[in-house]
């Protein structure tokens, strides 16, 4: 639902949930930037706004870890 700090694909990021407590990290697939930008769009829309698409997900379960 957010974004915060600065980070690019392939970094490692941290998930927080609403109360603020990690619960995964994990590479991502956009940069914080791009899913600024398509944050709550459906999959197939990506590339409508972003004019290309690296992946399906933000991070995919293969590459994360829950904490």
């Amino acid at each position: 639902k957010e974004v915060e700090g600065k980070f690019g694909r392939g970094d490692v990021v941290a998930c927080i949930d609403a109360a603020g407590k990690q619960y995964a990290v994990g590479l991502i697939n956009y940069s914080a930037d791009d899913i600024r930008q398509i944050k709550g769009l459906a999959t197939n829309k990506i590339m409508s706004v972003l004019g290309y698409i690296h992946d399906k997900e933000l991070m995919h379960r293969d590459n994360m870890a829950l904490t």
